[in-house]
């Protein structure tokens, strides 16, 4: 599948670029674009896999894993900020903010590590470029009706609420195997749902911070908005699914 071979090749360049892109600016967008482009490189493995099952998904996906979590550490804290900002919170002490003590240890380790983070990519697009091959059509649309019948379940009829961070990911592989089937503006409900259930996500990460600091009034706002997503996202999920009923 010529497609998905630009796809991935397109993937690394852009992941090669914002970790060279970080490392003299601490640019937190680029540090988001890095865990961005891992998961969309992620979906491939999962895809290659299932179209090869002797294909080492796991195995594949570890060196680039290392990575993403190391992104993870420092974005955790910059994200509440972040949010705190959004969300015109105060009252919230460093010490409450998971890893905003070693933030600038973090950051500095990360740079330091981005020549090697640099080799780990170049091996792992060796690793994936003749994989890619192994990927027809076929397996491709089989491989995302898969995740669309995971995900129904969660969603419809009745919204599995203790579940929607699984959904997320599953609405995210979608999105991302969709980009290079040239299916991305098809359904408009798969980013809409991403998007909801996001902001629905970042307020119940804030409801947990909000208790440490105990601010009912602000509790009971976010509590609120929170529950708007809920219905927004009830919303589209049975228009979804009641217009495909298949």
């Amino acid at each position: 599948m010529n497609s998905i071979k630009k796809y991935v090749n397109k993937r690394f360049k852009k992941l090669t670029d914002h970790l060279k892109g970080y490392r003299p600016l601490h640019d937190q967008e680029a540090l988001h674009q890095i865990r961005v482009e891992i998961k969309k490189l992620k979906s491939i493995i999962s895809l290659i896999h299932f179209s090869f099952p002797k294909f080492r998904g796991h195995a594949n996906f570890v060196p680039l894993r290392r990575i993403f979590r190391r992104a993870g550490e420092i974005r955790e804290s910059e994200v509440l900020y972040k949010l705190q900002l959004a969300y015109e919170i105060d009252g919230v002490v460093d010490e409450s903010i998971p890893k905003s003590a070693e933030a600038d240890q973090l950051i500095i380790a990360f740079q330091k590590d981005v020549p090697r983070f640099l080799k780990i990519v170049k091996n792992q697009k060796k690793n994936l470029a003749n994989s890619c091959k192994k990927v027809s059509k076929d397996s491709h649309r089989a491989y995302l009706k898969r995740l669309k019948a995971e995900l129904k379940p969660i969603l419809f009829p009745r919204l599995r609420r203790k579940m929607l961070h699984k959904a997320r990911k599953l609405v995210k592989e979608i999105l991302h195997l969709e980009e290079f089937g040239g299916k991305s503006n098809k359904h408009l409900f798969f980013s809409q749902a991403e998007k909801v259930i996001g902001q629905w996500h970042d307020k119940q990460v804030l409801l947990l911070l909000l208790k440490k600091i105990k601010s009912p009034e602000k509790i009971d706002l976010l509590k609120a908005k929170s529950s708007a997503d809920e219905l927004e996202l009830k919303k589209m999920i049975t228009q979804y699914y009641g217009d495909h009923k298949k």
